[in-house]
């Protein structure tokens, strides 16, 4: 079961950036329904129509954006040393003081604490979370908070979809008495947009709970299994374990998205301008 797993996720992992351009087909698809279906729809009220258009366009230029930066971020990949610049050693060397450094058996790199070699990339990566095929990249240290937010936002627009649908219907001239047995039959082009919505949503909720629950205790996909097995054998000998890298979930979350991003900071988009600023600074000093 276990191995036959690994291979199945290593083969949909290996299909690339199929799986990102079918995650942009769908969010494209879902834009593209919405405004040649539901919106005209629901034309009848004109500003309030216009304002909740303009809610979710900002939530689907973020989706856009998040997964992008997301895909295309390096998440984190440790450079052998002869490659690796003064401003990249200092850095390093932040994330290995006081831990055990180790060489990697695959890629022949000295890695810090919590990275772990992506057999996907053939590469080591800081903090590594996982490798998903949706983005067709690590999800690790450089790139975290561009795949949460891709999750956050992707959620949000995809409710704004389901009730824009539901309000659409409701509201149709048609339907005088708010009937939706109709409108939401397996053969209605209504019917099919809210099922397919619903599905993906209840997917990407999933995700988006997981890499939440990951954030605020200190754990990565991957030292989740090796956490709960050690903390078994732990309470098996009486011993209360702890994770040394849970600092409580303020700490935790910082950890991911910077300094006082806790609670609601981490929602404004500063991190898009200051991921483009560091990156315009770097290729000026190269």
């Amino acid at each position: 079961g276990t191995l036959m797993n690994e291979n199945i996720h290593k083969t949909l992992s290996r299909c690339g950036c199929l799986w990102l351009i079918a995650a942009l087909v769908i969010v494209t698809g879902c834009t593209y329904e919405y405004f040649n279906v539901v919106l005209p729809e629901m034309m009848g009220k004109s500003l309030l129509t216009s304002a909740l258009t303009a809610v979710g366009l900002y939530f689907l230029i973020n989706t856009y954006v998040y997964i992008l930066l997301a895909s295309k971020t390096d998440p984190g990949y440790i450079k052998p040393k002869a490659a690796v610049d003064d401003e990249e050693m200092a850095l390093n060397a932040s994330h290995m003081r006081g831990q055990g450094n180790t060489e990697c058996v695959q890629c022949k790199v000295s890695r810090p604490a919590r990275a772990h070699h992506c057999s996907t990339c053939g590469k080591c990566v800081a903090r590594m979370d996982h490798h998903c095929p949706w983005i067709d990249n690590c999800v690790g240290e450089g790139n975290q908070l561009f795949f949460y937010k891709f999750l956050f936002h992707t959620v949000i627009a995809l409710m704004y979809f389901i009730l824009s649908i539901v309000g659409s219907v409701y509201f149709a001239p048609g339907n005088a008495e708010r009937d939706f047995s109709g409108f939401f039959s397996i053969g209605s082009i209504f019917g099919y947009l809210f099922y397919v919505a619903s599905g993906v949503l209840i997917l990407v909720g999933y995700l988006l709970g997981a890499q939440t629950y990951s954030i605020l205790t200190a754990q990565t996909t991957i030292e989740q299994k090796s956490n709960e097995t050690i903390q078994k054998i732990s309470l098996n000998r009486g011993e209360l374990w702890r994770n040394p890298y849970d600092h409580g979930r303020k700490k935790n979350w910082e950890l991911v998205f910077g300094p006082g991003s806790y609670p609601f900071r981490w929602l404004l988009p500063s991190d898009i301008f200051r991921h483009f600023t560091s990156k315009h600074l770097q290729n000026k000093q190269h």
